[in-house]
């Protein structure tokens, strides 16, 4: 006899990922140097490790040291709190099924506030067996966890302290958790909160701003009562030695692009506007515009090499690099002002080679190279890095 899981609530949806780009390339027969994906919220360049691999490496054969007490320390000093009020996973979305098993079970309810939004919230409530509820946030019903998501996605809308506190204050037996993730983009942190109101817990991560999303690496900040029960339900090890090295690393000096994310996401945004989309002020990496028919827009968009993330009522994307988001703007009839950083994007193929360089003079010697040939990605990183690109 064959065991079985145990059962899922009705409709219950598990978290699908983006097709793989080479499949959605084929799929339009395109190369995959021909596509530029604006869908998944990351920087378009990799965060700079601030330490030596070799160092990182150099002791996989060993588990993690006991407590992350480094980690712990630079994610403390990042956001001013104690290092007891900090909960490291991997990634926040693992703190989100942390804060989940610790606070929701059967005969609890969960709220979703400003829905839709993020799915994992709904998802790691109902594998608990708690009742989600989903809101919008001037109605929002009590339950033993509210879930807000600010800078919102995926609107950009952020919400005030204020607001969060108002929402802790009115709800004082239920967890109020604000998920962070793009907090560096814009908008209040609710940190401040957490010393005052210990029903508050705000998730961060490295995957967004910091550009390293592949280390996996989130923390919550919370009350020491709070952060103690979560750290008691979570896994030993959650995250690898590596990834820890090189994000404590980042941690204490921070090295991002938000500055100039934040401009190019205001040229892009001022553009839409003045062609007449709907395009509501984000504080995220991000924008999203309402349209009337998203699937029919995503797919020409899409057959063109430009991937968009889809919703019944518009579409959203990332903001890259000025040259990339200028071929996007051109594809949706729209003009924008020219960006103050010199920029340019070539896609080539032919029969023989398929390749796409996005190309910023105004750099800071940060780059991306995957040409499948180690030595020549090796010597274009170079070229890169001495050449300020």
């Amino acid at each position: 006899m064959t065991p079985q899981p145990t059962q899922l609530p009705d409709g219950f949806r598990p978290y699908v990922w983006a097709i793989p780009l080479e499949e959605q390339a084929a799929a339009r027969g395109l190369s995959t140097a021909q596509m530029i994906r604006f869908d998944a919220n990351v920087p378009p360049l990799p965060g700079v490790p601030q330490v030596a691999l070799t160092q990182s490496f150099a002791r996989l054969n060993e588990y993690p040291p006991g407590g992350y007490r480094e980690l712990h320390a630079a994610a403390a000093g990042y956001v001013g709190v104690e290092p007891e009020q900090i909960v490291l996973g991997a990634g926040a979305d693992e703190l989100i099924y942390v804060v989940a098993r610790t606070y929701l079970g059967p005969g609890r309810v969960a709220v979703v506030a400003d829905a839709p939004t993020y799915p994992v919230y709904r998802i790691a409530s109902e594998l608990t067996g708690a009742t989600v509820t989903d809101s919008a946030w001037d109605d929002l019903p009590t339950g033993e966890v509210i879930w807000i998501c600010s800078p919102h996605n995926p609107t950009g809308r952020a919400r005030t302290r204020a607001e969060v506190a108002a929402v802790a204050q009115a709800n004082p037996d239920a967890l109020v958790v604000v998920d962070e993730a793009y907090v560096e983009y814009g908008g209040e942190t609710a940190v401040p909160l957490v010393a005052e109101l210990p029903n508050v817990v705000v998730l961060r991560t490295l995957s967004k701003a910091f550009g390293l999303a592949a280390l996996r690496v989130g923390y919550a900040v919370a009350a020491p009562d709070v952060a103690e029960a979560m750290r008691e339900r979570t896994e030993p090890a959650p995250i690898s030695a590596p990834s820890a090295t090189i994000a404590a690393a980042a941690l204490r000096n921070p090295r991002t692009d938000v500055e100039e994310t934040i401009a190019e996401r205001e040229r892009v945004r001022a553009a839409l506007l003045a062609a007449g989309y709907d395009c509501p002020a984000s504080a995220g990496n991000f924008l999203f515009f309402d349209v009337a028919a998203p699937d029919q827009l995503f797919e020409e968009l899409a057959g063109q090499g430009l991937i968009l993330r889809r919703y019944p009522n518009g579409l959203r994307f990332t903001v890259r690099l000025p040259a990339e988001n200028d071929r996007l703007l051109a594809a949706l009839g729209v003009e924008a002002e020219a960006s103050q950083r010199r920029s340019a994007l070539v896609v080539r193929t032919t029969t023989e080679t398929a390749l796409r360089i996005s190309l910023g003079l105004d750099g800071r010697g940060r780059a991306r190279v995957d040409t499948g040939v180690g030595f020549l990605d090796h010597l274009l990183t170079l070229f890169a890095f001495h050449g300020k690109l």
